[in-house]
């Protein structure tokens, strides 16, 4: 039988996952979380590059750019990014009076920003 600290691999693609209790009824609870899962990481990193976070102003041969304004954005990407033909996403913010507004600016609704 299984013991604690045990790994087995689930499933087709063989995920690895390791043993962390064992029931009485012989039941097992596995975690299958990647090893670094829940810690803190501290790297010290280079800038080796940079890409520009703001849409071009004129779109590549063939495309086109659109900007929609739809609430708490992070929602809204991630369903912009499972559409057929999209090739990427920005979100951020949209109109305002208020150059770089913090997450809280936005929401205090006193710069006059769209979550975009």
């Amino acid at each position: 039988g299984l013991k604690l600290g045990d790994t087995v691999q689930l499933g087709n693609r063989r995920i690895p996952a390791k043993v962390v209790k064992l029931m009485e009824d012989g039941s097992v609870i596995i975690d299958a979380n990647p090893p670094l899962a829940g810690k803190t990481l501290t790297f010290d990193i280079e800038l080796v590059g940079f890409k520009e976070l703001l849409a071009p102003s004129e779109p590549p041969a063939g495309m086109a750019i659109a900007t929609f304004a739809a609430g708490c954005f992070w929602g809204v990407e991630l369903a912009f990014q499972r559409v057929p033909g999209v090739l990427s996403t920005c979100v951020g913010y949209a109109q305002g009076e208020k150059d770089s507004p913090s997450y809280e600016e936005v929401c205090s609704a006193t710069t006059g920003h769209t979550e975009a």
